[in-house]
Protein backbone atom coordinates (compact mmCIF):
# COMPACT_ATOMS: atom_id res chain seq x y z
CA UNK A 1 0.00 0.00 0.00
CA UNK A 2 2.97 2.84 1.07
CA UNK A 3 4.38 1.51 -2.65
CA UNK A 4 1.08 2.28 -4.32
CA UNK A 5 0.70 5.96 -2.21
CA UNK A 6 4.28 6.41 -3.21
CA UNK A 7 3.98 6.02 -7.17
CA UNK A 8 1.19 7.85 -6.79
CA UNK A 9 2.73 10.64 -5.09
CA UNK A 10 5.32 10.60 -8.27
CA UNK A 11 3.11 10.77 -10.30
CA UNK A 12 0.93 13.63 -8.61
CA UNK A 13 4.44 16.08 -8.55
CA UNK A 14 5.45 15.33 -11.97
CA UNK A 15 1.96 16.07 -13.15
CA UNK A 16 2.14 19.43 -11.36
CA UNK A 17 5.79 19.96 -12.54
CA UNK A 18 4.11 19.40 -16.04
CA UNK A 19 1.58 21.98 -15.67
CA UNK A 20 3.70 24.74 -14.13
CA UNK A 21 5.84 24.51 -16.98
CA UNK A 22 3.61 24.19 -20.19
CA UNK A 23 1.15 27.05 -18.05
CA UNK A 24 0.48 29.48 -20.41
CA UNK A 25 2.24 33.28 -19.77
CA UNK A 26 -0.51 36.15 -18.25
CA UNK A 27 -1.12 37.94 -20.80
CA UNK A 28 -0.94 41.76 -20.73
CA UNK A 29 -3.57 44.17 -20.16
CA UNK A 30 -4.72 47.09 -22.17
CA UNK A 31 -2.12 49.10 -19.54
CA UNK A 32 -0.06 47.32 -20.13
CA UNK A 33 0.65 47.52 -23.94
CA UNK A 34 2.33 50.32 -25.51
CA UNK A 35 2.31 49.54 -29.53
CA UNK A 36 1.31 46.65 -31.31
CA UNK A 37 3.12 45.77 -34.89
CA UNK A 38 0.78 43.74 -36.60
CA UNK A 39 0.10 41.35 -34.27
CA UNK A 40 3.21 41.64 -32.07
CA UNK A 41 1.98 43.74 -28.75
CA UNK A 42 4.83 45.71 -27.13
CA UNK A 43 4.35 45.97 -22.98
CA UNK A 44 5.76 48.97 -21.29
CA UNK A 45 8.10 46.33 -19.61
CA UNK A 46 9.47 44.54 -22.84
CA UNK A 47 10.31 48.65 -23.95
CA UNK A 48 12.07 49.14 -20.81
CA UNK A 49 14.55 46.25 -21.61
CA UNK A 50 15.10 47.27 -24.42
CA UNK A 51 15.64 50.94 -23.59
CA UNK A 52 18.45 49.96 -20.98
CA UNK A 53 19.83 47.43 -23.84
CA UNK A 54 20.32 50.21 -26.56
CA UNK A 55 23.09 52.37 -26.91
CA UNK A 56 21.37 55.90 -27.88
CA UNK A 57 20.52 57.72 -25.01
CA UNK A 58 19.77 60.62 -26.59
CA UNK A 59 16.85 59.55 -29.04
CA UNK A 60 13.39 60.87 -28.01
CA UNK A 61 10.80 58.28 -26.83
CA UNK A 62 8.91 58.90 -30.73
CA UNK A 63 11.84 57.95 -32.12
CA UNK A 64 13.13 55.07 -29.96
CA UNK A 65 9.21 53.30 -30.47
CA UNK A 66 9.57 54.01 -34.49
CA UNK A 67 12.73 52.29 -34.61
CA UNK A 68 11.35 49.12 -32.41
CA UNK A 69 8.19 49.11 -35.07
CA UNK A 70 11.03 49.18 -37.35
CA UNK A 71 12.98 46.50 -36.22
CA UNK A 72 9.77 44.38 -35.81
CA UNK A 73 8.34 44.83 -38.96
CA UNK A 74 11.96 43.75 -40.55
CA UNK A 75 12.08 41.00 -38.83
CA UNK A 76 8.55 40.06 -39.03
CA UNK A 77 9.95 39.91 -42.84
CA UNK A 78 12.14 37.63 -42.67
CA UNK A 79 10.24 35.32 -41.02
CA UNK A 80 7.87 35.67 -43.82
CA UNK A 81 10.71 34.76 -46.27
CA UNK A 82 12.44 32.24 -44.34
CA UNK A 83 15.58 34.43 -44.36
CA UNK A 84 15.40 34.39 -40.27
CA UNK A 85 16.80 30.38 -40.58
CA UNK A 86 20.20 31.83 -42.48
CA UNK A 87 23.36 31.73 -40.09
CA UNK A 88 24.05 34.99 -41.65
CA UNK A 89 20.90 36.41 -40.33
CA UNK A 90 20.87 35.12 -37.00
CA UNK A 91 24.79 36.97 -36.19
CA UNK A 92 23.43 40.08 -36.99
Amino acid sequence: MKYLATILGIILLLAIATLAIIWPEKKPTKEDIVMTVNDYTFTSAMLEQSEKQRSSQHESWKDFLDSIAIEQVLIQEAQRQKIDREPAFRQS
